[in-house]
């Protein structure tokens, strides 16, 4: 959970740590948001050939697997949903996202 805007600089370290933890190949599946193509994540993904990436066509959501999960967290795991503070948000998010994952 990440409590500003995602940028690519923040995607580079995201991608650095996952393959720290992550041994042997990795596949990403990105649809066309800018940060996948950041300078940044340009640099990380030159670097480390064991990262195999798939880019999903502009425009076809439903191609996206992730897609559905974060409809169903906005439109049906959230819907209704007024936290309190940011950290209300956090805690809900969680627990829809750990709702997402057990179905």
């Amino acid at each position: 959970m990440y409590e500003q805007d995602i940028n690519g600089e923040i995607c580079a370290k995201f991608l650095r740590a996952l393959l720290r933890e992550v041994r042997g190949p990795v596949t990403l599946i990105w649809d066309g948001l800018d940060m996948h193509r950041a300078p940044a994540v340009k640099v990380v993904l030159a670097r480390c050939r064991r990262v195999e990436v798939h880019r999903l066509p502009s425009c076809a959501p439903e191609l996206n697997p992730g897609e559905p999960m974060w409809g169903n967290g906005r439109g049906v795991k959230l819907r209704g949903i007024i936290p309190d503070d940011g950290d209300d948000l956090k805690l809900e998010a969680h627990i829809a996202l750990k709702d997402i994952a057990n179905d």
